[in-house]
């Protein structure tokens, strides 16, 4: 039984990269009788051989390489003793590129695309393996239960690559611009690979593919709940032994109802197809211990549950099934062809993004065609799979189990495997999403620290207007604009522009006593300093600020006023896109206010209006425009 240890992290070659050439011939030997052992569900006695490995070698990489693979046998040998027995519906070889399209469930929604725009080009830090193979055979795409949604969830790899593939949400913004996607959190994503999300209509519950986690090797499945409390996923469980397998395992998805599910592996398949499994699904399944080799073999294999005492078609009944198979392979054939232009559409429509107006005419009719083409190949497919059921009912009526041969679109005739299948892959044709646009990455408006410095980095400001009395130490006016370097270390330096000159100044102070125990210090450097004084951003005489300095509240360390940002009413909470921008543009707390009987939300408190204006615009510009400041009183 060829199974697929090498799409982990098991590839033979880099041994030789490791171990000099006298030793690699013993490593390769020992990994490869440890490999057959894993590939075949002996855990116990592969991980014996692995240890064994273990201790042969100091080399780092190769030690974790190894205890990897220990680890994804313990995993194993625990995953069968907890093992499912399902009702498998049937199954079924499907293309692995566009293997979703063919689930028969009911999904009450639509398979798109991924969006160019939330589609990273990061080729970096690829593994050449069948993983590696798979992935890039998949083009990625997202599901929507709307052809206009409000959220998705999609996978795409990390922008720096360090952590393959990851699942993100994004959130349809008031102004129709799309949020930042957001990486679900470490709970969810790992160091490796997470694809093929799928959340349930209720939006809690979220199915989706994972290397990282506990598993016993290859893609497993995984389901995570919502936590309502906190609005985050939590911890994911293996759907466990057989749905998750050592080989990859795609995509779980519940019907509508509850009733069924379907998910696709590559065990037992050719390199560009898959086994799409439709089962039905129980309440409360029962989980058993599974020791013996044909058993976990059996169970591995997931074949179709019969329910009937059938016997196997005498030479009467031959001839209907050469028939009934020979609508089948009419259904692949049209459905490979469905799908080449489904992947040349994909090619023309991201080449027109790309174009320039001359040439996106072109390509323009390029699409128009093969849009053209697929309507027809899409009828013709749905007159095939008629006949195809047509011939169903007829065996049916007789007493005949339809028992189909379908091989892998790339295998040679004599490679066929023998699916058993009481049921016909459902095509589900795909929609394209609108253009969408991302919104601007939120900088967040950190409060600024304009405590006098020395000896620091000097930040340079335009001088803006403070409310109340402030001081400053003013060290000159020049006909030219200075450097921060020219500024000697201190910091923050306001520059005001003075007709064609350039005024400069060191510090902001709340009363003339504090500006005065510095003025030595900048006096060393610019022995020209002086102290100058502004009311509410003008300047004043300092006898006249010294004068108003008790009665004016000085800003911030005086002032009776503090400023807040009222977000807000929202009784059912606070919608999340609101609460995540928020949280990107500021580090204040979030209040909870009631006022009236109405719930609603405010930000703050903000010691300078300028500092709520900040985080203010960054709320306006992202679509949130009823948001506003509120002055208040501190207590």
């Amino acid at each position: 039984m060829k199974k697929i240890i090498n799409t982990l992290f098991f590839s033979v070659l880099f041994l030789g990269f490791y171990t000099s050439s006298a030793q690699s011939e013993k490593w390769q030997s020992a990994l490869q009788n440890g490999d057959a052992m894993y590939e075949s569900y002996r855990f116990k006695e592969a991980a014996a051989i692995y240890n064994a490995q273990l201790k042969e070698t100091t080399d780092t990489t190769l030690r974790a390489d190894i205890a990897r693979r220990i680890t994804l046998c313990e995993n194993g040998n625990q995953m069968l003793q907890f093992s499912l027995i399902p009702n498998v519906i049937g199954k079924s070889a499907v293309p692995l590129a566009f293997f979703y399209i063919y689930y028969d469930v009911d999904i009450s929604g639509f398979w798109a695309a991924t969006p160019a725009p939330l589609v990273s080009d990061n080729q970096s830090l690829v593994p050449q393996n069948r993983r590696a193979a798979l992935n890039e055979t998949i083009p990625p795409f997202v599901f929507t239960r709307s052809a206009t949604p409000d959220v998705l969830y999609f996978s795409s790899r990390s922008a720096d690559g360090n952590t393959g593939w990851d699942i993100y949400e994004t959130h349809r913004l008031p102004n129709n611009e799309w949020s930042v996607p957001e990486r679900l959190s470490e709970t969810i994503n790992t160091p490796f690979d997470e694809r093929f999300p799928y959340v349930t209509p209720d939006g809690k519950t979220l199915y989706f593919s994972s290397t990282g986690h506990y598993g016993m090797g290859g893609y497993d499945l995984y389901k995570s709940t919502l936590n309502p409390a906190t609005n985050e996923w939590n911890a994911p469980e293996n759907l466990g032994f057989p749905f998750s397998s050592i080989g990859h395992d795609l995509l779980y998805v519940p019907d509508a109802d509850g009733l069924y599910a379907c998910f696709a592996s590559t065990r037992h398949t050719h390199r560009d197809s898959v086994t799409l499994y439709k089962i039905a699904l129980e309440g409360t399944p029962v989980k058993h211990a599974v020791t013996a080799m044909s058993d976990i073999l059996q169970l591995e294999s997931l074949a179709p549950t019969r329910h009937d005492a059938a016997a196997k078609p005498d030479v009467a009944t031959n001839g209907i099934h050469v028939r009934y198979n020979a609508l089948l392979g009419k259904v692949r054939q049209i459905s490979e062809k469905i799908t080449d232009v489904q992947q040349a559409l994909n090619r023309l429509r991201i080449d027109y993004a790309a174009a320039q107006s001359v040439e996106q005419q072109r390509i323009a009719a390029q699409i128009t065609t093969h849009e053209q083409t697929l309507v027809q190949y899409q009828e013709e497919f749905r007159k095939a799979n008629d006949n195809v059921q047509q011939a169903e009912y007829e065996m049916l009526a007789q007493g005949i189990v339809p028992t189909a041969d379908i091989a892998p679109p790339s295998a040679a005739p004599n490679q066929a495997q023998p699916m058993q299948a009481s049921f016909m892959p459902k095509y589900n044709s795909m929609i394209t999403l609108p253009d969408i646009t991302l919104q601007q990455p939120v900088v967040q408006a950190e409060e600024t620290d304009f405590t006098f410095r020395t000896n620091a980095a000097t930040e340079m400001f335009t001088h803006a207007a403070a409310e109340g009395i402030r001081y400053s130490i003013r060290f000159g006016v020049f006909s030219r604009r200075l450097s921060a370097k020219e500024c000697k270390g201190f910091t923050p330096v306001f520059e005001t522009a003075l007709g064609d000159k350039w005024a400069y100044s060191i510090g902001s102070f709340s009363l003339f006593n504090e500006a005065q125990k510095q003025l030595p210090a900048v006096r060393r450097s610019f022995s020209d300093a002086l102290i100058v004084a502004f009311k509410n951003g003008k300047t004043i005489p300092v006898k006249q600020a010294r004068l108003e300095e008790g009665k004016t509240p000085a800003q911030p360390a005086k002032a009776d006023v503090a400023y807040q940002i009222v977000l807000g009413d929202y009784p059912a909470g606070l919608p999340k896109n609101l609460l995540k921008t928020v949280q990107q543009a500021t580090n204040k707390d979030i209040v909870r206010t009631t006022h009236n009987g109405k719930t609603g939300y405010a930000v703050g408190a903000y010691a300078h209006k300028s500092e709520a204006d900040k985080v203010l615009d960054i709320l306006h510009r992202n679509g949130f425009d009823k948001t506003r400041i509120e002055a208040v009183e501190k207590k």
